[in-house]
């Protein structure tokens, strides 16, 4: 959020013009404000796109972790006993970021 303005405020301004189009995950795939549970469907979804974030914390120089106490390979390869589906998450309810 800048100055007050929020991700529905954006979208209703620009609902008379279809040529823009939000999409429901930006950079969102590997947030880490996300519950690792929705982290590790996002895994699997968008597996390209989640590997740009296991592979930073995996360089040799970078000592951190970007959620405290696990690593994005582990959230990844643990084995759910339940399954996500994308029309369960369609806007980020983290409130963090303001998109």
């Amino acid at each position: 959020m800048k100055d007050g303005i929020y991700k529905d405020n954006i979208q209703e301004y620009w609902k008379q013009n279809s040529r823009v189009r939000f999409a429901n995950f930006n950079n969102c795939v590997g947030c880490f404000h996300q519950n690792p549970i929705l982290l590790h469907h996002r895994s699997t979804e968008n597996a390209v796109k989640y590997e740009w974030f296991a592979s930073q914390e995996r360089q040799k120089n970078y000592k951190n972790t970007f959620i405290n106490g696990i690593t994005y390979d582990t959230i990844r390869d643990k084995k759910l006993q339940f399954e996500l589906f994308d029309y369960d998450f369609s806007d980020c309810d983290s409130g963090y970021c303001g998109l």
